[in-house]
């Protein structure tokens, strides 16, 4: 008996085909692409650059920043105010004179960076139920 040879064909992979589908989904996402870029939101209005020599903000005569009541919170928590610790019936105190001599300073909070995030966040609201509605969190890089 003679012994009979399979020939094993190798499987042909049509590529034209394969091609297609990919050009077709790098064009659905070339379009895609450029229809997100460069959108436009309606009734915006942006603020005007100001030009030297002329003063948009009556708040701040000449350009000069405004009055600031630097504060502080230490690694452990604790209020840091002229360089003393304090509790914070001294700084409310203290915050509602500057805020009742000077109507447009603001309060700046700096806190350690090994605070707690919601630490800080409750000592702003404490801060804001103050009165003032300037106070800032100073972040330093």
């Amino acid at each position: 008996m003679r012994s009979q040879q399979v020939k094993s064909k190798i499987p042909q992979v049509n590529l034209v085909s394969m091609i297609d589908v990919l050009m077709s989904v790098l064009t659905f996402f070339v379009i895609m692409a450029m229809n997100m870029t460069g959108g436009v939101v309606p009734n915006l209005a942006l603020p005007e650059l100001a030009t030297e020599g002329t003063n948009t903000d009556a708040a701040t005569p000449s350009g000069s920043p405004p009055p600031e009541l630097n504060v502080g919170l230490d690694a452990a928590g604790q209020i840091v105010f002229n360089g003393n610790v304090v509790d914070f019936a001294t700084l409310e105190m203290e915050m509602t004179t500057f805020l009742a001599t000077e109507p447009e300073g603001v309060v700046k909070v700096k806190a350690d960076r090994n605070l707690k995030y919601q630490d800080i966040d409750s000592f702003l609201v404490q801060l804001a139920e103050v009165g003032g509605d300037r106070v800032l969190l100073v972040i330093q890089k």
